[in-house]
């Protein structure tokens, strides 16, 4: 048996995780880990809006993919900066092809930007990927490969990595029929303590874990409240789930966990509170602004974190 394929088998216990089942075993108060609140650059008619306002049919109806990154914000590297940001997969909706071809694949497709190749498909494609801020879901050119891939972005909701950024380059996420092209990641609880969990852990090589820190800060169920009106999935799409609550046994969160999870919430807050326009402070991020935002949010992080473990 190659390495390869060893490697594979260890990955893909995540694929057979009974996510219904999972669900179904929440706690009404846990429910507001599943959801995601939407960049306000995102509600001026962004397509990857069309990701959160289907958030609740992917969680009931999806099923369990892999796929790789393309290419993604450098926000997404960094835990310093706890901005949630797109990137650009590609990924099998038949869910046959390994993980280690889609990243394959997704070097093939990143090799393409700055380049203008003779093929058309290759062409669309190279536009894309070096264009960055342009949106479109397509087929794999066929020069790449025959299987009947599809490449498109995914916001990535920060609380939902393993470590609250990207550490690998490949990711469950959950796709339908019905909504192809739109996606979400499988959040990080429900893999923990798989293989692939472990691994992003170790290339992490920080102190950071979402998931506890998540159902710490999130005692009362309400972490984001005072987002009700824009927050996906609606209490309505949630209703379904925690049909069959059992105790839910959370590891013991991390200080730096804590922290991360108190910034992304103040972060939401600061770009809903600075909206212009209908575009927010994280239509088009760069250093200066990143700086004003940190430097901003210290304070509330440092509170909420001396309020939690006092």
């Amino acid at each position: 048996m190659s390495k390869e394929l060893q490697e594979e088998i260890k990955l893909s216990q995540v694929l057979n995780i009974n996510l219904a089942e999972t669900l179904a075993h929440m706690q009404e108060k846990e429910l507001a880990y599943l959801h995601i609140v939407p960049p306000s650059w995102m509600l001026n008619n962004d397509p990857l809006i069309e990701q959160i306002n289907h958030l609740g049919k992917l969680y009931s109806e999806g099923r369990l993919v892999w796929a790789a990154i393309v290419q993604a914000n450098k926000f997404l590297f960094d835990e310093d900066k706890a901005f949630s940001c797109p990137a650009d997969i590609v990924y099998d909706p038949t869910g046959r092809t390994p993980s280690y071809q889609l990243t394959n694949v997704a070097s093939q497709l990143y090799a393409l930007k700055h380049t203008t190749p003779d093929d058309p498909e290759l062409r669309r494609y190279a536009e894309h990927v070096t264009d960055e801020q342009e949106r479109h879901i397509q087929r794999v050119p066929s020069a790449l490969s025959a299987l009947p891939l599809i490449t498109t972005g995914i916001f990535l909701w920060r609380p939902h990595l393993p470590n609250g950024k990207l550490s690998m380059n490949i990711i469950p996420i959950l796709v339908h029929d019905d909504c192809e092209g739109i996606v979400t990641i499988l959040p990080a609880r429900f893999w923990e303590g798989s293989y692939l969990y472990q691994q992003w852990l170790y290339y992490g090589d920080n102190d950071i874990e979402t998931s506890p820190a998540f159902y710490q800060l999130n005692a009362n169920g309400r972490y984001w409240q005072s987002f009700n009106k824009q927050v996906r999935p609606t209490k309505e799409e949630l209703s379904r789930f925690a049909s069959q609550p059992k105790p839910y046994h959370s590891k013991q969160a991390t200080a730096a966990g804590l922290a991360f999870i108190s910034q992304c919430l103040e972060m939401v807050k600061l770009d809903y509170k600075e909206n212009v326009q209908g575009r927010g402070l994280l239509a088009k991020p760069n250093h200066l602004l990143s700086l004003i935002i940190l430097f901003a949010v210290v304070v509330g992080v440092l509170l909420a974190i001396q309020k939690v473990l006092s």
